[in-house]
């Protein structure tokens, strides 16, 4: 019985993500657990207790605790998510050949640029002597989507051009996400948005639903530079945090 690798469903969480809405702590069990259920609700042909097998088996392969912390998945899990759709070829980061058309269903569940970021950050973990930069450069400046490394399409991309584009519908999701980051206001001020689209997702249910979700996620990677840059001590204060609960602030910043 072929099963999909659970971790990625892992932004698909709905149901830990209903506990930090809550204020409730999810703790590594549950996180385990809430991992094992997203993937059930995926594809409920196959028993529960083939995912755990499977999450508990790659836990293992990843020496980590039976029941991870959340800081694991980023350092440990994730990245090795990554490295089963991802490689370099050059300074590009590619699609790995048989792979594109899984690739295309993962990319569905999980924003592509952050498994980019997963994969870089894990080949300068592993060698910190590449020149990270030009990678960062050459696949994050115009695009946050990985090339195919189909030996096929490489020799067809000198003849291949585009004929027409699709202005409205062929915008990347993580672009969209950032500029919506940047400024929330655009689910209150906004009456074009389809409401009904919201009622696809059982956590928005409205504009206002939408525009409280994503400045609360504003502030926490707000938080999260500021605990990278060894200042979150300062930042979050009871205040700050008590803001964050109930919503907080927009504080425009272009990322």
């Amino acid at each position: 019985m072929e099963i999909d690798n659970l971790l990625r469903h892992f932004m698909s969480d709905d149901l830990s993500l209903q506990c930090y809405l809550k204020g409730k702590v999810v703790d590594s069990k549950k996180l385990k657990d809430h991992l094992v259920l997203t993937a059930h609700n995926y594809n409920h042909f196959i028993p529960d207790h083939y995912y755990d097998a499977l999450l508990t088996k790659i836990i293992q392969e990843s020496k980590t605790n039976i029941n991870p912390p959340l800081k694991e998945y980023f350092i440990r899990l994730l990245p090795s998510l990554a490295c089963n759709y991802l490689t370099m070829n050059g300074n590009d980061i590619c699609v790995k050949d048989g792979m594109w058309n899984e690739w295309q269903i993962v990319a569905r569940e999980f924003s592509p640029s952050f498994l980019k970021v997963l994969f870089v950050w894990n080949i300068y973990n592993k060698n910190n002597n590449i020149d990270y930069n030009d990678i960062i450069n050459n696949n994050f400046q115009y695009t946050c989507l990985p090339v195919s490394e189909n030996a096929f399409i490489n020799t067809l991309k000198n003849s291949l051009y585009d004929s027409h584009v699709h202005a409205g519908s062929s915008l990347e999701a993580d672009i969209v996400w950032l500029n919506i980051l940047f400024d929330a206001s655009f689910f209150i001020g906004s009456k074009n948005v389809q409401v009904d689209l919201y009622q696809q997702n059982g956590l928005v249910k409205s504009r206002e639903d939408m525009y409280l979700l994503t400045v609360r996620a504003k502030r926490l990677i707000d938080y999260l530079n500021e605990s990278i840059r060894g200042r979150y001590d300062n930042y979050l204060s009871k205040t700050n945090y008590t803001n964050l609960k109930n919503g907080g602030v927009l504080v425009k910043r272009k990322f």
